[in-house]
């Protein structure tokens, strides 16, 4: 926690230099320096999936651990049956017998959440039930996750949103990827199943299947950091252990996970082959309460990792990836400052200048329009002009990072140790049937679609 108190001093200094700086020199290189560096840095990494994603996975289908999953729920009565029945459908059998357990967490639940696990409980015989009460419970996602371990008797821990439908394939996909001793975890692939319910769902399902899907795989080809996500994770008991389980003071305990293997040494798989979906916000004040708790876990992050990982002993590739995922968090914030700059040359209150000419901030803002087409374009083929719009509304999208990243900080200012299950609420979809946008490899999306509307 000290660390948060030195990264968020720094954080101030910083930006209130940044804005001194530039009142004071009348200049924004700065600030558009790094908006084209990271940008060419997002360019990479989805052009590097969209032409380079046919290299060869190394995988290994034979390996077959038994796996423990967990799914840790509060107040979920809308999603948690459907979620529970997507999971125990998955074909990951053994001696023809499901070779995974289902743990649902119960975190103290005041809806319905505990009679319809406990009805469940008594129909499946790989489903159990843990009921946290006060003072266990209420104490964050990463607290229920390392008491569910004490539960768990798999070689393998996978986790899952109370709101997830899966692939039938998932596990056996998923799984193929931990046969290397030196693979500590593995990601797969989200997709949102009320894509059609909303625009801001439906961008949101650009987020995942497309931009996110693409930069993971990006990075599991270069060697780089591959992320672990909040939903669909894989990881080895054993990892788990060498790292001390989830960081119960993280509100992204996913990518504090992917920090902390990283430093023991542990590697990170994308499966893009194992596809999950889980629920859209369709609420655009509950989008942003969503990506401010997640802002202000990444800016933990950054307070707590970028120093040990610059001098760690991890390859240069990794150490830069690395970096450049953690520090990319306080853009937001520099892009605020140019908001600053650009208010008050309008009114002006003072001028501005840059020695970096205007064709390149429109040649960089060609480039990323162009790289976000052809990634949209990869993954789908809608008409000309709705792929123009889509990509029109993932970039203004985007700029609800500048609220967020700024909300978290505020939320620092406050309490910088505060941490609490600050959780999602999901409402089910069954007016919204799951659209398939991608399958793995083997079964026609008309029949995964057919399959997944029965749940």
């Amino acid at each position: 926690m000290r660390n948060w108190t030195i990264g968020l001093a720094a954080v101030i200094v910083f930006l209130a230099g940044s804005l001194v700086y530039g009142f004071y020199q009348h200049n924004v290189d700065f600030c558009q320096g790094a908006m084209i560096f990271f940008t060419l840095y997002g360019v990479f990494l989805v052009l590097g999936a969209v032409f380079f994603s046919h290299r060869r996975i190394m995988k290994n289908y034979f390996y077959r651990p038994f796996v423990s999953i967990l799914i840790p729920a509060r107040n979920e009565e809308c999603v948690i049956e459907a979620t529970v029945r997507s999971l125990c459908a998955m074909k990951y059998r053994k001696n023809n017998r499901p070779h995974f357990e289902i743990i649902v967490l119960d975190d103290n639940s005041t809806d319905n959440t505990c009679a319809i696990l406990c009805s469940l409980e008594k129909e499946i015989d790989n489903l159990r039930v843990v009921r946290r009460d006060p003072p266990r419970a209420g104490n964050g996602k990463s607290d229920a996750l390392n008491e569910g371990i004490s539960h768990t008797t798999g070689e393998v821990i996978a986790v899952f949103d109370a709101d997830t439908r899966v692939h039938p394939d998932f596990l056996k996909n998923a799984v193929a990827y931990l046969y290397d001793p030196e693979i500590g975890g593995v990601q797969g692939r989200v997709q949102i199943y009320n894509a059609a319910g909303s625009r801001l769902a439906a961008v949101q399902s650009d987020e995942f299947s497309i931009f996110n899907h693409l930069s993971q795989i990006t990075k599991d080809i270069i060697g780089g950091v591959t992320a672990l996500g909040g939903n669909g994770q894989l990881t080895k008991k054993t990892a788990l252990e060498a790292v001390g389980g989830w960081n119960i003071l993280s509100t992204t305990e996913d990518f504090d996970m992917t920090m902390r293997f990283l430093l023991k040494g542990w590697k990170v798989r994308y499966a893009p082959d194992a596809v999950l979906w889980q629920e859209g916000v369709e609420n655009i004040w509950l989008l942003l309460r969503q990506r401010i708790r997640w802002a202000e876990g990444l800016l933990k992050c950054f307070f707590d990792y970028t120093l040990p990982l610059l001098f760690s002993r991890v390859s240069l590739v990794q150490k830069t990836d690395g970096l450049l995922s953690l520090v990319r968090i306080i853009l937001p914030l520099w892009i605020l400052v140019g908001y600053v700059f650009g208010v008050g040359a309008f009114f002006g209150v003072t001028d501005f200048y840059s020695e970096i000419h205007p064709i390149i901030m429109i040649g960089i803002s060609l480039l990323l329009f162009g790289a976000m087409w052809l990634a949209i374009r990869k993954e789908s083929r809608d008409a000309f002009w709705s792929m123009q719009a889509r990509v029109l509304y993932y970039w203004f999208y985007n700029l609800i990072w500048v609220a967020a990243v700024s909300g978290a900080l505020i939320r620092c200012l406050k309490n910088v140790n505060r941490v609490e299950w600050d959780k999602t609420i999901h409402k089910g979809s069954r007016e919204h049937p799951v659209i398939i946008t991608s399958a793995p490899q083997g079964l026609p999306v008309s029949d995964l679609q057919e399959q997944l509307t029965k749940i």
